[in-house]
């Protein structure tokens, strides 16, 4: 059998240890982005026996050497998981140094106390091993959606790890996952690949976004009661060193029961093992903070698991933490790389793991975990023990979401604001319309109200972002039409009297289709517009006619207005999803106004337009929240693919009538590449 990792390093440990006392007195912090992978339990306290003794270094990193040549050697054997455990257990129990000995065959691992009562895992849990197709599983019933406020975290600095050191598949996903963050203007921490040492670990502090891939192992606290909490742990990066074991600051961890002894496999090769330092709950409590609503992903084993992790998770959520996510049972590949990948994606509205067509924009966790489990992309089935784990989230008050989302927007020409509907974050940020930034009137966690500028001003239409500390939004587009109607009408006696006039109608909306859940198909919707305050309908009586005398001007303006006297009521309905659109159309002025009409030998009248029936009456919201109540005598068409409005020529013939415009192009109109 060949010599142990250990036993091969600790040949170097008088090198190593004259280069370590000289490092002892700082320490070198690397800062690295942050999610956690880890199987394990949640228990304050791990060790059952307070009798301790006195063990010396020499004896148990020769205990550790033989330890780790031994499961070497098991793994090697045909047998099946449950009997490698034991016959592991068997071997160590044989040993003096440990105090304990116990298997915990759901998490497929064995753990040992010490006789001065530090804490040996053995964990067989997971090998691994490059990605591939994932097991095919039925979809579990659908997740309740969380009806409870969404935020974004209050820290931009990621952190993303793994335990595995250098040439480690799972560095991909971490690569991957630190660009996407990184595109969204999240300050990623630099740091050399697989480093989740000791150092590195001591140093987490005000994450946003903390990523770890690592293994993780559980002990119950009491050794004759199965069912006692377990004791949680997750492997670091630090390989065990005799050079180590007398630093202060591991002398500390040790007596606090912050750090364990982790044999594990280590990727290398598809049977290689090495010992490590773990970390436990008080590690947690004694090093990390994170930044409020922070998302912390334990990519492990049991690391979601109620009855092994919770108090782990607990410390983490009381660090800072908005969401802890890992796994409820024992995991492997592909699932342990491919689930927090499409989280993230999803979370990010990056678009770049499995996308959507079209793109979507970002979502909160809630929701995309509601949809993994709806396509099975949240399950893991493992070959050895047919236990299926899930990934999940322990969470506390809030649903996190990694970047401002908008669902649609609703324009209030009345008040001359823009309504965003989505996920903001209760933090206030800014939007922008066009190349304009928008006056802000109010910010909510679903609802940002800003100034709609008058069509012809700057940010009166286009695309619409909202940025919170760096972080964007999808585009949504508010689109303008530009409505020129050319209205006549004569009297019915001769074509001598008229009255003539050409509109400037503006019409603004959001017309494009919507997506209110992750995976979902885009539907197209109905929306409502009203004329702009500046939209004017001015129209010239005039002729004359066997001694009657058409005369005045009138110039009809849309509410709220400078000439209130004379009302232009327009309204649009812009139905996508059935293809149709009507223009809704009515003329207002005070008692006493209009236009003039002279007749000889009797007093002078006043009178306006008289549409007639138009192609008959089509309800509109009076106001933007209102329901369809206002009845306007209303033109129909065909409401185009590309959200133009066509052509139209309309007469009436009884009321000497005719009302016709020319296309009309929507400006900033939606776009295929939209996130939606």
């Amino acid at each position: 059998m060949s010599p142990s990792s250990l036993a091969r390093r600790q040949s170097h440990a008088p090198e190593r240890r004259r280069f370590l006392s000289w490092l002892s007195g700082a320490t070198a912090v690397l800062a690295v982005p942050n999610l956690l992978s880890a199987c394990g339990g949640g228990d304050a306290t791990g060790n059952t026996n307070t009798s301790h003794q006195e063990l010396s270094s020499d004896a148990r990193m020769a205990t550790l050497a033989a330890v780790e040549a031994k499961s070497v050697d098991l793994d090697t054997q045909p047998m099946s998981a449950s009997d490698r455990l034991h016959a592991l257990a068997a071997f160590m129990k044989a040993d003096p140094a440990y105090a304990e000995v116990g298997v915990e065959e759901a998490a497929l691992c064995v753990w040992g106390v010490f006789a001065d009562g530090r804490l040996h895992i053995i964990d067989s849990s997971r090998r691994p091993i490059p990605a591939s197709a994932a097991a095919e599983v039925a979809p579990a019933p659908e997740l309740a959606k969380a009806a409870v406020p969404v935020e974004l975290p209050g820290g931009k600095p990621a952190r993303l790890l793994h335990s595995f050191g250098e040439n480690f598949v799972g560095q991909d996903v971490v690569t991957r996952m630190s660009s996407w963050l990184t595109a969204q203007d999240y300050g990623v921490r630099g740091g050399r690949e697989g480093d989740a040492r000791l150092t590195t670990l001591r140093s987490v502090q005000g994450d946003g976004f903390f990523y770890i891939n690592s293994h993780g192992g559980v002990k119950p606290t009491r050794a004759d009661d199965p069912d006692s909490p377990l004791f949680f742990s997750i492997q670091s990066s630090t390989l065990v060193d005799p050079a180590l074991e007398n630093l202060p600051e591991m002398r500390d961890d040790f007596a606090n029961q912050r750090l364990t002894y982790y044999n594990a496999p280590n990727g290398v090769t598809p049977t290689s093992r090495d010992t490590r330092y773990g970390i436990t709950v008080h590690f947690v409590e004694r090093y990390w903070s994170f930044a409020p609503d922070s998302v912390v992903i334990i990519n492990a084993c049991n690391s979601a698991n109620p009855r092994v992790a919770s108090s782990f998770l607990n410390a983490c959520l009381n660090k800072g933490a908005g969401v802890c996510l890992g796994w409820t049972e024992v995991v492997g590949d592909p699932a342990v790389y491919d689930a927090p990948a499409y989280l993230v994606d999803r979370m990010l509205g990056a678009n770049q793991e499995k996308p959507e067509s079209p793109e979507q924009r970002p979502f909160p966790w809630d929701q995309v975990l509601a949809e993994m489990r709806r396509e099975g992309r949240d399950v893991f089935r493992h070959p050895q023990t047919g236990v299926e784990a899930r990934f999940f989230a322990q969470s506390r008050g809030t649903v996190q979401i990694l970047a401002p989302s908008i669902h649609h927007l609703e324009v209030d020409e009345f008040a001359g604001v823009l309504l965003l509907v989505g996920e903001f974050g209760s933090k206030q940020g800014t939007v922008r319309i066009g190349e304009h930034d928008a006056v802000i009137e109010s910010w909510t966690r679903s609802e940002v109200r800003v100034r709609l500028p008058q069509p012809g001003e700057s940010g009166s239409h286009g695309a619409v972002v909202a940025e919170v500390d760096k972080h964007k939004s999808n585009e949504r587009w508010l689109t303008l039409w530009t409505l020129r109607m050319r209205l006549q009408q004569h009297s019915p006696g001769s074509t001598a009297l008229r009255i003539a006039g050409t509109s400037t109608v503006f019409l603004r909306g959001d017309v494009a289709p919507v997506r209110d859940r992750p995976g979902q198909d885009p539907y197209k919707v109905r929306r409502y517009a009203a004329a702009s305050g500046n939209s004017r309908f001015p129209l010239r009586a005039d002729g004359s006619f066997s001694g009657i005398t058409w005369s005045g001007d009138m110039n009809y303006m849309g509410v709220p207005s400078s000439s209130p006297a004379q009302v232009l009521s327009c309204r649009a309905l812009l139905d996508a999803e059935a293809g149709t659109g009507a223009i809704g159309l009515a003329f207002g002025h005070a008692p006493g106004d209009g236009f003039l009409q002279t007749i000889s030998g009797i007093p002078d009248s006043r009178f306006g337009v008289n549409l007639g029936l138009l192609d008959g009456f089509e309800r509109f919201p009076s106001t933007p929240d209102a329901p369809a109540d206002l009845p306007l005598m209303a033109l129909r068409f065909a409401f185009a693919p590309d959200y133009a409005i066509p052509a139209r020529n309309f007469t009436d013939a009884t009321m000497a009538l005719s009302i016709a415009w020319e296309r009309v192009e929507a400006l900033s109109a939606p776009t295929s590449s939209d996130r939606i």
